[in-house]
C-alpha cells in the first residue's frame, strides 16, 4: 500500500505529457511542412518482493521513454504561387539565419524580400547555387535584369508578291528592331515589280533614310527572282550605272543608286540636259513617271548647275539615283548621261538571275554613333541568312494572289526587367524578363540525412545532431532525394482522426490513473479508522 499512489502519479504525467504531444499536433494541423510527433511510453523499473521460482515483480509506473517525429510526407496543396515549393520524396530544404546558423525544413513557403533573397516565412535564406557567386549559398536574384541584345539576324520572313502588279508596283514589310543600347527602329523591306518575268527589286531602309547595301561590292544582290511556280529561285544584280557629263563634272557613286528602285530595262541611256538655270529629263528610256529634282549648293563654286540632282524613277519622289555636279562652265544644252557603266551605249540591265545568297544588309552610322545594331564586328549589319538550311525561305513566293506579309521576324530585345520565376522538377530556377527572355537563376539543392530520427526539432525546423549524422546535399531529383514541386505546399502530415483517438485514450488512462490514486487514498483511510 502507498506504492499505488505514486505509480498513478506516473501515470498522470505521462498521459497529461501524452495529451501536451496530442495538442500540439492538433495545433500545427494546418502548419505547412509539419511533422507530427508521437510519444512513446515504457514500464519503469519492476520491485521484487519474493524471490525464487514464486518471484512476486512489481512495476513502479510509467514513463516517457521517447518522443518520435514521423517524417511520412503530408499531402500536397496547391496554392498558385510559384515560390511555393513542395518536395516529393525525401530530403528537406537548407535555411540559413542572418548568424549563419543552418536548419533544415519541409515548409516551402517561400517569398523573395527586399533584396532579392529568396526567404522563407521567417527571413531565413535558402540554401542553394547561386550563378551569380558561382557557389552554393543563399538563393538571390540580384538585380534581376536582362540587359539589350542589338538585333542582328532576320529570323523567318513570308510573304507573297503579287505577281499580277504592274510594273513599277511595289509592296512593302516592316518590323521593329533594337540597337546596343535597346533603343527601338524600324527597318522595312521594300520590294517593287520591274517588266522582267519574276523579277521584283529589293530595297532596305533604316527609319527615315538609311538605306541599305545589301551585299555591298561586286556581289552587290538588287532583287529576288521568282520562278515559273512561284518560289523563290535566285538573285540578281543590275549591272552598274555610270554618269559622264558635257561641260561640267558629275560625281555618282554606286551606294548613291537604289538599284532595287528600277523596274525596267532601257534600250538606251538616261539623258539630262541644262537649260542654263535647271536640270531636265529629256531621254528617259521609257520612265515616263520618272522626276528630276535640282537643287544649287552654295558650298560650290557659285556657277549655275552646281549642286545635287536627285531622280524619281517612279510617283513616289523617292531619291533612287543621286548626283553632285561641279564646274566652271555650265551652259544651256549641258548634259548628264546615265548607261551601262561596261557599255555606254546602253541604259539599265538586269543581270542574270544566280542562286540563292546569305545577304548582309549593310546601313550607315546610327545617329547615335557608336550605338550599333548588328554585331561589335558586324557593325550596322542586319544578316538573313537564305542560302542556309537555318532559314526557310519556302513561304517567300510570288502568286497570281494578293500581296501579303505571312512572317517577318528579328532577333534581338531590349532591356528587360524580372517578371516572374519558375521552378523545374531538379530545382532549377529560371527567371522570365518583359522582355519576353529568359535567364538561369540558381538551383535549389536539398540535405537529405542517413537517420532523420535523430534531428533536433526546433519548432517546425530540424537541425543535424550526432545522431543523425551529416547532411548528404544533391540537387532535386538526384542522390535519393525527391522532386520539387511548384506552386504547390506539403501540408502537416497531422491525422486528426488517429489524433482524437489518441486523445480520447490519454483521457481514459488519466482518469484512471486518477481513480487509482483515489482508491489508495481511501485505503488510507480506512486503514486509519481502524483504532476508532
Amino acid at each position: 500500500m502507498g506504492a499505488a499512489l505514486w505509480i498513478g502519479t506516473t501515470g498522470l504525467n505521462a498521459s497529461s505529457m501524452q495529451i501536451d504531444v496530442i495538442g500540439n499536433n492538433l495545433a500545427n494541423s494546418n502548419t505547412p511542412g509539419y511533422k507530427a510527433d508521437n510519444m512513446y511510453f515504457s514500464s519503469l523499473l519492476t520491485q521484487s518482493l519474493a524471490t525464487g521460482a514464486n518471484a512476486l515483480n512489481i512495476g513502479q509506473g510509467v514513463r516517457v521513454s521517447n518522443v518520435s517525429t514521423q517524417f511520412a510526407a503530408g499531402a500536397m496543396q496547391t496554392t498558385g504561387n510559384a515560390t511555393d515549393l513542395a518536395i516529393d520524396g525525401d530530403g528537406f530544404f537548407a535555411v540559413k539565419d542572418a548568424t549563419g546558423a543552418e536548419y533544415f525544413t519541409r515548409a516551402g513557403a517561400f517569398h523573395t524580400d527586399k533584396n532579392n533573397n529568396l526567404v522563407d516565412t521567417n527571413g531565413y535564406f535558402v540554401q542553394g547555387y547561386n550563378p551569380i557567386q558561382n557557389t552554393v549559398t543563399g538563393i538571390g536574384f540580384g538585380t534581376p535584369i536582362s540587359g539589350a541584345m542589338p538585333t542582328a539576324n532576320i529570323l523567318a520572313a513570308g510573304f507573297n508578291l503579287d505577281s499580277d502588279t504592274l510594273d513599277g508596283g511595289a509592296f512593302g514589310i516592316s518590323q521593329g528592331l533594337y540597337d546596343s543600347l535597346g533603343g527601338t527602329h524600324a527597318v522595312s523591306l521594300s520590294f517593287t515589280k520591274t517588266d522582267k518575268l519574276g523579277y521584283w527589286g529589293l530595297e532596305s531602309k533604316l527609319d527615315t533614310d538609311n538605306y541599305a547595301q545589301i551585299n555591298p561590292g561586286v556581289n552587290r544582290v538588287d532583287g529576288f527572282v521568282f520562278g515559273s511556280d512561284g518560289s523563290l529561285s535566285g538573285v540578281y544584280k543590275v549591272e552598274d550605272l555610270a554618269a559622264t557629263a558635257v561641260g561640267g563634272t558629275v560625281t555618282m557613286n554606286q551606294a548613291d543608286v537604289h538599284y532595287g528602285k528600277l523596274y525596267k530595262e532601257t534600250a538606251v541611256p538616261l539623258i539630262l540636259t541644262f537649260d542654263g538655270t535647271n536640270w531636265a529629263v529629256t531621254q528617259n528610256g521609257g520612265y515616263d513617271a520618272m522626276t528630276v529634282k535640282y537643287v544649287a549648293d552654295p558650298a560650290l563654286p557659285a556657277v549655275a548647275g552646281n549642286g545635287t540632282i536627285t531622280l524619281s524613277m517612279g510617283s513616289g519622289g523617292s531619291a533612287d539615283i543621286t548626283m553632285t555636279t561641279t564646274g566652271a562652265g555650265w551652259v544651256a544644252n549641258n548634259t548628264i548621261t546615265l548607261a551601262n557603266a561596261a557599255v555606254p551605249a546602253n541604259g539599265i540591265i538586269f543581270g542574270a538571275a544566280t542562286p540563292k545568297q546569305n545577304l548582309s544588309l549593310q546601313f550607315s552610322n546610327l545617329p547615335n554613333d557608336p550605338v550599333y545594331i548588328g554585331t561589335a564586328a558586324d557593325k550596322n549589319v542586319l544578316k538573313w541568312d537564305m542560302a542556309s538550311d537555318t532559314i526557310d525561305t519556302s513561304g517567300i513566293t510570288s502568286y497570281a494572289a494578293t500581296s501579303e506579309t505571312r512572317a517577318f521576324s528579328l532577333d534581338g530585345w531590349t532591356q528587360g526587367t524580372l517578371k516572374s520565376v519558375s521552378f523545374d522538377a531538379d530545382g532549377k530556377i529560371t527567371g522570365y524578363f518583359t522582355n519576353g527572355q529568359t535567364k538561369s537563376l540558381g538551383q535549389l539543392q536539398l540535405a537529405r540525412f542517413t537517420n532523420p530520427a535523430g534531428l533536433k526539432k526546433v519548432g517546425n525546423y530540424f537541425t543535424k545532431t550526432e545522431l543523425s549524422g551529416a547532411p548528404t546535399r544533391n540537387y532535386a531529383g538526384s542522390g535519393g532525394v525527391g522532386d520539387i514541386r511548384s506552386n504547390a505546399l506539403e501540408i502537416s502530415n497531422t491525422d486528426v482522426t488517429v489524433e482524437f483517438i489518441n486523445m480520447m485514450t490519454a483521457q481514459r488512462a488519466y482518469q484512471a490513473n486518477a481513480r487509482v490514486i483515489t482508491a489508495d487514498d481511501q485505503n488510507f483511510q480506512q486503514l486509519i479508522s481502524i483504532k476508532r
